[in-house]
């Protein structure tokens, strides 16, 4: 997962920039970061909270017994 932040320069032209992406272990998320979502705080960091997701493996019996999970990141630097 990453984020794909977009800002306005002078000449109202859309500036594009890609964030680093955030990798997991396959044993914490089958599928990687999906359905990000990231708001502005009251105080001007910008949170992102995204989950991860075992489903859709039935190779083992073991995806069933693992959790999905969700996480955060909060950046004070914009």
């Amino acid at each position: 997962s990453a984020l794909l932040h977009g800002k306005w320069d002078e000449s109202s032209e859309l500036q594009w920039t890609l964030s680093q992406p955030i990798k997991l272990s396959p044993e914490l998320s089958r599928r990687g970061l999906i359905e990000p979502a990231v708001a502005e705080m009251p105080d001007g960091r910008i949170l992102m909270v995204t989950r991860g997701s075992n489903q859709g493996r039935n190779d083992t019996n073991v995806d069933r017994m693992i959790p999905g999970y969700r996480w955060y990141s909060i950046s004070s630097d914009g």
